[in-house]
């Protein structure tokens, strides 16, 4: 397994990327924004002033840096714990609010950002990422597509059939699973044959 920073906080210096401070506090700043936020969602629904949501509790870091380095001229497809995805690329939290509160404006997405929608069902935001990165080979843009999903995700057939597509037709699409080792309902290993095949598969795609 690849580490900078070990379970118990010990960083390998040698391994830290060529950040400038600012940077660091820029991304800081973006993960505390997000756990503030999804700590005000919780709170939100435990009140009954919001539906159900998905946490996005311990997945800052790799939301913030995953789409931190997005250009404005690439797509990222989220999925619904997405959160930090959310506030890194600068979308009004209040239309993320306003989704899982149940209304419609909530996934008004604004013309500048090339974003989808969240995607609740398990997995089925995939198929729909690769479909946008074959237009962008057919169109001849030279553009990525950042698709998110969990481990859980690797178990449903929409997982393998855009796996599948991508790798047929080459498609500029970039597949980041976060291995969380909880697939919503039950455990990695009752859910695949061996402990680490979600991420040595991850890791070989």
């Amino acid at each position: 397994m690849f580490q900078i920073l070990n379970e118990k906080g010990e960083v390998k210096i040698e391994l830290e990327p060529e950040l400038s401070p600012d940077v660091l506090k820029e991304l800081y700043t973006l993960m505390v924004t997000t756990r503030v936020a999804d700590t005000k969602a919780l709170k939100l629904q435990r009140q009954g002033r919001m539906g159900t949501f998905a946490q996005s509790l311990g997945h800052e870091a790799c939301q913030v840096g995953s789409a931190y380095a997005v250009e404005a001229k690439d797509w990222t497809v989220p999925y619904f714990r997405d959160l930090g995805t959310y506030v890194t690329l600068g979308f009004p939290l209040k239309y993320w609010y306003l989704y899982w509160m149940g209304n419609e404006e909530g996934m008004h997405i604004p013309e500048q950002f090339n974003l989808f929608t969240i995607a609740v069902p398990v997995g089925s935001q995939l198929p729909q990422a690769v479909g946008l990165g074959l237009a962008a080979t057919l169109k001849k843009d030279r553009i990525a597509v950042l698709s998110m999903f969990s481990d859980g995700a690797t178990s449903e057939g929409d997982f393998h059939e855009a796996m599948n597509f991508a790798g047929v037709f080459r498609t500029p699409n970039v597949f980041l699973c976060y291995n969380n080792q909880y697939a919503l309902h039950a455990q990695v290993k009752t859910n695949s044959s061996q402990d680490d095949c979600t991420e040595s598969l991850c890791l070989r795609l």
